[in-house]
């Protein structure tokens, strides 16, 4: 008899495992237990645990979509996942996770939270935390006694709860989940609700975020009085994704660096801080590097970012730093690489269009563009990308190993639709975007953050 789905599912989690736990293993190190606060290791970015845990994520999906039924699926786990939503706004602005951090880690009443966060009602905290500790974010290690576990942990801000409380402003300062968590269940949240009216007619507003709040764009609107929290803790949002979270390998590796000889200039267009043309100045040090953003970026990020962490680079000239605004001509010349990391995702294709076409038009014959970005797989077989560059699917798995790999990009793909009309894009229309500017696409690489190489035509 043919293996079933539901059995083939359960093979390929069980091999997963045995794959994760033997990369442990031969390390020396066990596998993080889900009941104890997050601690990072570094055999999370180990290749071979990246593409098991993305299989195991994706089999274990789609075993529990098998499972359940089509009613329950549809109405409790997909329809109602904004209930989630809003109890990790709820935990994250009361700063319940830091209550818990600094109380008795074997677990603190709901009594004792609610004293702290001057709340009326204990029981409504109670409700909280237990729907999302049923969920696996937080502990109920006794009735109404909550505790962290590895994914409520994340929540933490870097501030003492006192400090919170003496200066909110601040409270989300330091690289944490909870700046992501507050500005995506916030300002997120609150314009997904307007998507579906939104693609019903897109003309009616330049986006969800906009048919929401009013205003053109997400900047404006931060500038309003009554949002400087919201912009702060955006700018630690930003300053997070500009130190990484993503392995050094995908940038230092992304091409030929060794081959650009001693004279050759590397532009970060719209570097943010300019972390990633640290990576690669750190592994290629004798690239000339240039950072490119906004005027006022330059100054309050990406400087100060630079005389904290390599003033050498700086100082010998290795580093340069130049205000610009990518729809307008770039100033630098005769550039061996541009390249960008998360800007095209921001924009629509009109407007990447014309980002590309100002590159291409500084370009030499010879320049390369390198553009890191979520590539989208379909979840059906595509004939466009090479067997090397996508991931080995057992059956019945989706494609794009569904919540594994398809089911994370697909949501910054969404996301970026929402807040800014923005998209991920696949290979296809990677292409088209080279076509249209005059690159033409050389290779695409999906993973943690799509690599694609342009050469200039």
């Amino acid at each position: 008899m043919a293996q079933s789905p539901l059995r083939a599912l359960v093979n390929i989690l069980s091999n997963a495992v045995d794959g994760i736990e033997g990369v442990y293993e031969k390390n020396g190190a066990t596998f993080p237990n889900l009941d104890a606060p997050y601690t990072p290791s570094p055999l999370e970015h180990d290749p071979q645990v990246m593409g098991l845990t993305a299989v195991l994520l994706g089999a274990a999906f789609q075993l529990m979509m098998t499972v359940g039924t089509p009613i329950e699926n549809i109405t409790t786990t997909y329809t109602c996942q904004m209930y989630m939503t809003a109890s990790l706004r709820y935990v994250v602005e009361t700063s319940i996770a830091d209550v818990l951090k600094e109380g008795d880690p074997k677990g603190v009443h709901v009594d004792e939270i609610a004293q702290k966060i001057n709340a009326k009602d204990p029981a409504l905290i109670a409700r909280v935390l237990r729907y999302m500790a049923s969920r696996h974010c937080f502990r109920e290690v006794s009735p109404n006694v909550f505790a962290h576990n590895k994914l409520s942990s994340v929540l933490v801000k870097t501030k003492s709860f006192a400090e919170i409380q003496a200066d909110p402003l601040s409270q989300y300062d330091g690289m944490t989940a909870s700046a992501v968590v507050g500005h995506t269940s916030d300002e997120g949240f609150k314009s997904a609700s307007h998507l579906s009216e939104w693609l019903q007619d897109p003309t009616s507003a330049p986006h969800a975020f906009g048919a929401a709040f009013g205003v053109p764009d997400m900047w404006q609107w931060f500038e309003q009085p009554g949002n400087e929290l919201r912009r702060r803790r955006f700018a630690t949002v930003m300053k997070a994704i500009g130190a990484g979270g993503y392995p050094d390998r995908i940038f230092t590796e992304a091409i030929d660096w060794k081959a650009l000889p001693e004279s050759a200039t590397v532009v970060d267009v719209g570097g943010n801080t300019g972390s990633v043309s640290l990576a690669i100045a750190k592994a290629h040090p004798h690239l000339n590097l240039v950072v490119q953003d906004l005027p006022q970026v330059i100054d309050s990020l990406t400087k100060p970012f630079w005389s904290e962490n390599s003033p050498e680079y700086v100082s010998n000239g290795k580093i340069k730093f130049q205000p610009h605004d990518f729809f307008t001509p770039n100033p630098t010349k005769n550039v061996d690489v541009f390249f960008m990391r998360m800007i095209l995702h921001d924009w629509s294709k009109e407007k990447s269009v014309e980002i590309l076409t100002h590159l291409r038009a500084a370009a030499q014959p010879s320049t390369k563009l390198v553009v890191f970005d979520h590539i989208i797989l379909h979840a059906c077989p595509d004939p466009l990308m090479p067997p090397e560059n996508v991931p080995n699917a057992p059956w019945p798995m989706l494609a794009n190993l569904g919540y594994g790999i398809g089911g994370i990009t697909t949501v910054f793909d969404i996301h970026m639709l929402n807040l800014f009309g923005g998209q991920e894009r696949t290979v296809a229309e990677f292409t088209e975007l080279g076509k249209l500017t005059g690159w033409k696409l050389e290779k695409a690489i999906p993973g943690p953050t799509g690599t694609i190489v342009y050469s200039a035509v």
